[in-house]
């Protein structure tokens, strides 16, 4: 089985220079991860007022898009892992349609920032569907529900009768309606790191891949950040790399969970039409925690992930059910002889099932060393806006809707209060009024 994506080939290479410590010795502000999150604050601080001069350095241990969004599905899509019907049951209904809105913001945001720069990653509106895998009233009413509260918010939806999803799936009739979203995209995510690290290049910062950091160390206002290829002083440094912040913060209220994906060899043209699933078209089922699964036809290969609660060491069965699962809904890839050619799986952070970002400081530290976990493209997107607003000490629209949300969801201490600890969805943003 391979150990790497089929949209890695021809692309993973180092294109970064290496470290070195002559060169430059001194930054004001180190990120330590070169995945989506990492390079989000390196741009958003580049594109602040005060950070624009200021020496700014990423280092990643790997290369760019080595990480989990490299190899994640790609999705673009607000709608996907997070129902309506469960932000509200969390944050009340203002606060349900708050956080719903600020997902849709972020997608557009991504969206209207990869069509800017012009990067190349094969970004395409292919729409989404939300599959009914249960047959029962009470499903039914779920659905009919989750709709209606969809176009309350504004958002173009289509309830969709068993019928109706022929439309979309063809002949597969594994699923028994759906929720249709029509404007929602899906990028290459490994050629979208790429070509976002080139944007935060031009824009003056410094990237240096193959250099794991070794560790940090915090004395007289400093950070001394030790690399295998050389130490780095820097200002402040920002840990947006799991392994990293899980070295030196425990996290009491935050969950670490996995993410897996595994991929069908090249199908014949005979199997894609028994499948019927249009080219590109995102799809996740209505499977509750602790496994949650999304799918789609990439480059005539099935591709079938998500995220599960599941501990590592049950991996193995996660794997069994995963490929049960998908032979059960697509059954024309029981022919195959091996119906899957990849699987990986990898570990996130991530405040309870549905995904809330979280940001914090290391204790001891004057607030120079933070870190930040946003579990999906678009909020590790966001934790990128989060890192620099709380530099910069400024709210942002986002970061301004996060602190509209319920009162309940924020830490009701000071940002000077004993850390480490992490506030149940955010830090409490009013320090900054």
């Amino acid at each position: 089985m391979k150990e790497n994506p089929f949209w890695w080939e021809g692309t993973i290479r180092q294109r970064f220079q290496k470290f070195d410590p002559k060169k430059l010795g001194y930054a004001d502000v180190v990120i330590i991860g070169g995945g989506l999150s990492g390079l989000s604050a390196a741009y958003h601080l580049k594109q602040s007022e005060e950070f624009r001069d200021k020496t700014i350095v990423v280092l990643e241990a790997e290369l760019i898009g080595s990480g989990a969004t490299g190899k994640s599905g790609g999705f673009l899509a607000p709608s996907v892992e997070a129902d309506v019907i469960d932000v509200i049951h969390e944050f009340g209904k203002r606060g349900g349609e708050i956080f719903w809105n600020l997902k849709t913001d972020l997608a557009k945001k991504l969206v209207e920032l990869i069509k800017r720069h012009g990067i190349k990653c094969d970004l395409k509106n292919v729409g989404s569907i939300y599959l009914q895998t249960d047959d029962s009233e009470e499903w039914r009413r779920y659905f009919r529900k989750e709709a209606a509260l969809r176009k309350s918010f504004g958002y173009e939806t289509e309830l969709l009768t068993r019928d109706q999803l022929h439309r979309f799936l063809g002949p597969v009739d594994s699923f028994y309606g759906g929720i249709y979203n029509p404007n929602e995209y899906c990028i290459n995510p490994m050629l979208f790191l790429i070509g976002f690290a080139a944007v935060c290049n031009n824009l003056g910062v410094s990237i240096f891949e193959k250099n794991k950091v070794l560790g940090v160390k915090y004395e007289n206002g400093k950070n001394i950040v030790r690399t295998e290829h050389g130490d780095i002083t820097a200002n402040r440094v920002i840990y947006a790399c799991w392994t990293d912040i899980l070295k030196f913060v425990k996290l009491k209220e935050a969950e670490k969970s996995y993410t897996f994906l595994l991929a069908t060899p090249e199908l014949s043209n005979q199997i894609l039409e028994e499948i019927g699933v249009r080219e590109g078209l995102m799809l996740w089922d209505a499977v509750p925690p602790p496994q949650f699964t999304y799918f789609r036809i990439l480059r005539k290969r099935l591709l079938f992930g998500g995220f599960t609660t599941f501990k590592e060491e049950k991996m193995e069965k996660v794997y069994s059910d995963l490929k049960e699962r998908m032979l059960s809904y697509f059954p024309p890839l029981k022919k195959l002889k091996n119906p899957v050619e990849y699987f990986w799986h990898g570990d996130f952070l991530t405040m309870g099932f549905d995904e809330r970002p979280g940001i914090g400081y290391i204790e001891n530290t004057d607030e120079k060393q933070i870190f930040i976990f946003g579990p999906g493209l678009l909020f590790a997107f966001l934790c990128g806006i989060m890192a620099r607003d709380w530099l910069v000490r400024k709210l942002s629209r986002e970061t301004e809707m996060l602190n509209s949300i319920d009162k309940r969801y924020f830490s009701k201490r000071s940002i000077a209060s004993k850390f480490p600890r992490l506030t149940k969805a955010l830090i409490d943003w009013t320090i900054f009024r």
